[in-house]
C-alpha cells in the first residue's frame, strides 16, 4: 500500500497498476434554483425539504462515520446541484457536519452555481482547507445559456475569478458546454487563455449530449432542437480540447485541463484510477472493496427511508466479477495521461493477438508507449476521441 499523498496527488510519472489506496467521500447536495434542460441530476428547485434533507445526511454520516475514523478520506467532493445555493445558515451547519474530516483531507470541492457565490458565501467558504471550487459557467453568452434552460445571469468569467481569488485561496475551475451552431470556438479558446494567464487553475469542457427523460430530449422530439445539434456539438468539442493543449492547457482527462499537474481534481483522479470512494444523499454512489452501491433517487424518499423508517438509503447493490473490475479499469485509466501498464493488458488477453492490436494503434497515432517507469498505453488526443473504439478492440483480445 503506498502513502496517501502519492495514491492522490498527480504524477505524470507514476504508472501504479493497483488502485490507489484510500477512500474519496462525495455528498451529494441535491437542491439548485432552477433545473437546467439538459440535467439528470436529482434536484429540487425547492429549499423546504433542506432542514429535514441536513437532518437525514447527518444520520447517514453517523452510520459510516466509524469506517471512516479508520481510514479517514483523502477528499470531499460536496456535489449537487450547487451546494453554495443553500442559505448561509444551513450552508454553515452542512460544514460544521463534515468539519471533523476537514484536517485529513487533501482537498475539498464545491461545486457552485457562479451567481451563488455572492460575499456572505466566500465569507463562509473563507475558513475551509484545500478548497477548490467547481464553477457550473456552463456558457459565455446569454442566449446559449437560455438554450441550456439556464435563466440565471450571465456573470463575466474573468470578473468572477478575480473576485474569487482576492477572497480566497481556492483553486478554480471552471465547467462549460460546447454547444451547436451558436458556439465560436476561437471566442472560446481566446477568452480560456486570458482565463489561464489570470490564474485560472482547471477546466472542464463537455460536448452537449441530450440524455433521455430531460426537457432538451423533449424538445428534440418535438423538433425545436437543430437535428445535427449533437454532432455539431461534438465538432466543437473536439477544436476545443486540441486548441486547450495548443495553449498549455495539461489534458490529464478526456475533458479535463489543468493549468499544470499539481491542479487536477484530486478526488475524481482517484475514483477515475479506481480508488473506493463512499457517496452520501439522495442519488448517490459509492464503490467500496468490490461492491457498487446506488441510493435512492427521490429527496423526499431519501429522507423518508433515512429519518423516519431508519433503513439504509441503498437501492441497488453490485458486486463486480473480476471481468467486470477489468473492464472498467481498462476503460477509466484509458481516459488519463497515465495510461494503462502494458504489462497488466498483457497478463489478460493472448499476448500475441494483442500485440499486434496494439502496435497497430501507436501506428495509426492514436496512442503512445510511455517507457518513464514502466510501459504504459498512453492515447493521444486524437485517440481519446476514439477511446470506447480503441477499449473494445483492446477487450476483443482478453480470455474470457
Amino acid at each position: 500500500m503506498f502513502g496517501r499523498e502519492k495514491a492522490c496527488r498527480m504524477n505524470a510519472k507514476n504508472k501504479e497498476v493497483e488502485a490507489p489506496s484510500g477512500i474519496g467521500l462525495y455528498i451529494q447536495v441535491p437542491f439548485c434554483p432552477e433545473r437546467c434542460d439538459y440535467c439528470t441530476i436529482p434536484v429540487s428547485a425547492s429549499l423546504s425539504l433542506v432542514e429535514d434533507y441536513l437532518a437525514a445526511l447527518e444520520e447517514e454520516r453517523r452510520r459510516v462515520h466509524d469506517d471512516l475514523s479508520g481510514n479517514p478520506p483523502l477528499t470531499l467532493y460536496f456535489g449537487g446541484g450547487s451546494p453554495t445555493s443553500l442559505p448561509e445558515k444551513e450552508l454553515n451547519d452542512l460544514l460544521n457536519m463534515f468539519s471533523t474530516y476537514f484536517k485529513h483531507v487533501l482537498e475539498i470541492t464545491f461545486e457552485s452555481r457562479p451567481e451563488a457565490l455572492t460575499e456572505p458565501i466566500l465569507e463562509l467558504l473563507q475558513d475551509v482547507p484545500h478548497l477548490r471550487l467547481s464553477l457550473g459557467m456552463e456558457s459565455l453568452d446569454q442566449d446559449s445559456l437560455l438554450s441550456l434552460g439556464r435563466k440565471g445571469p450571465l456573470l463575466s468569467p474573468h470578473e468572477l475569478l478575480d473576485r474569487i481569488k482576492l477572497r480566497l485561496g481556492a483553486s478554480v475551475s471552471m465547467d462549460f458546454i460546447c454547444t451547436g451552431e451558436d458556439f465560436d470556438v476561437d471566442r472560446f479558446l481566446a477568452i480560456a487563455d486570458s482565463l489561464r494567464g489570470r490564474g485560472l487553475d482547471h477546466l472542464s469542457v463537455y460536448p452537449l449530449v441530450i440524455e433521455n427523460r430531460t426537457v432538451l430530449s423533449l424538445r428534440k422530439d418535438q423538433g425545436r432542437t437543430e437535428q445535427d445539434l449533437e454532432e455539431r456539438a461534438a465538432e466543437n468539442w473536439h477544436q476545443v480540447c486540441n486548441g486547450l493543449v495548443r495553449q498549455g492547457w495539461f489534458r490529464y482527462e478526456v475533458s479535463n485541463f489543468a493549468r499544470d499537474p499539481e491542479r487536477i481534481c484530486l478526488h475524481n483522479f482517484h475514483v477515475w484510477r479506481g480508488g473506493d470512494y463512499v457517496g452520501l444523499g439522495p442519488g448517490a454512489h459509492q464503490k467500496i472493496d468490490g461492491v457498487r452501491y446506488e441510493n435512492v433517487r427521490s429527496v423526499k424518499e431519501y429522507i423518508d427511508i433515512v429519518r423516519i423508517m431508519r433503513k439504509h438509503p441503498v437501492v441497488s447493490t453490485e458486486t463486480l466479477t473480476a471481468r467486470d473490475h477489468d473492464v472498467e479499469f481498462l476503460y477509466t485509466n484509458l481516459r488519463l495521461c497515465t495510461g494503462v501498464p502494458v504489462e497488466w493488458i498483457s497478463m489478460r488477453t493472448k499476448s500475441d493477438s494483442v500485440r499486434i492490436v496494439l502496435d497497430d494503434i501507436v501506428r495509426k497515432g492514436l496512442a503512445k508507449i510511455d517507457r518513464t517507469n514502466c510501459e504504459a498505453l498512453v492515447l493521444t488526443g486524437e485517440g481519446l476521441f476514439i477511446l470506447d473504439a480503441i477499449a473494445s478492440r483492446i477487450l476483443e483480445c482478453f480470455i474470457l
